[in-house]
């Protein structure tokens, strides 16, 4: 049986923040809603990265709608339309829909799942990310 392969984690986020020329505080910001939890390890100032998460910061620095922010929500029940479900989203009032996978369709419902939010010029989409990186 192989094991599963840890990630090296390279670059400490003081160092990415120097590179960047922006504050670590708001870094760490970024992190929290941008970053999976496999492109990081530690806390606050002690926070280090992976090669893979530290190149996703300097993109979401550079153009922020080019990365997704996680989220995560409660599936509340389908929409009409199978390929959506609706979805009570942490931190966002109201119920929102979600599109999702239809292999996806009557197996989340009540469940906790994430979510990728995209903003663009038309609004906001929000899609289950099956990953859960």
């Amino acid at each position: 049986m192989a094991k599963a392969k840890t990630p090296a984690y390279i670059m400490p986020i003081t160092k990415l923040s120097e590179e960047l020329d922006i504050e670590v505080n708001q870094l760490i910001k970024l992190r929290i809603a941008k970053l999976g939890n496999r492109h990081f390890t530690g806390f606050g100032i002690n926070t280090k990265l992976t090669a893979e998460g530290a190149d996703l910061l300097r993109l979401a620095v550079e153009s922020p709608l080019a990365v997704p922010t996680k989220l995560m929500g409660l599936v509340l029940h389908e929409a009409r339309n199978p390929r959506w479900v609706y979805v009570k989203i942490d931190g966002i009032e109201g119920k929102w829909p979600v599109l999702i996978h239809l292999r996806d369709r009557g197996r989340i419902m009540g469940k906790r799942i994430a979510i990728n939010s995209i903003t663009d010029d038309r609004g906001t989409t929000y899609t289950h990310n099956v990953t859960r990186d």
